[in-house]
């Protein structure tokens, strides 16, 4: 698959910029696009019950869940993507941590992170494969 076209042009859509979206609906227009994305890899499609039986699926899975139990899912989400794709990664975190190019990027403020993990987000695109 090709690799997207990642460029302040491409992302200034116009449905989207300028909207005053409150950070609740960002989360929820998020939530519906990855709804979509999993119906069409095949997986349970969620976009129309997002409300119900979305809420319910996650409830279910992480009802139990303190918010940094959630934020090391998603950096086990984001590990398994990963090896999933080839990379050659350790699993534990101090490891990683401890790596000279990682300890650097500890210095970088979290404004900054979060555009770093955007445009590598862009830049990987759908590359995976669908869920077998």
């Amino acid at each position: 698959m090709a690799t997207p076209t990642c460029t302040t042009a491409s992302l200034n859509i116009a449905c989207f910029r300028g909207q005053k979206l409150s950070p609740n609906k960002k989360l929820v227009l998020r939530a519906y696009y990855k709804a979509k994305e999993l119906a069409a890899n095949g997986g349970t499609n969620y976009s129309a019950v997002l409300a119900t039986t979305g809420l319910a699926a996650a409830r279910t899975l992480f009802d139990k869940w303190n918010r940094d139990e959630i934020e090391s899912a998603q950096l086990a989400i984001d590990y398994k993507n990963a090896v999933s794709a080839g990379a050659t990664v350790s699993a534990d975190p101090n490891v990683v941590i401890a790596l000279p190019q990682v300890r650097k990027a500890c210095n970088i403020a979290e404004d900054d992170l979060v555009k770093i993990i955007t445009m590598l987000d862009c830049q990987l695109g759908v590359h995976r494969n669908p869920p077998a």
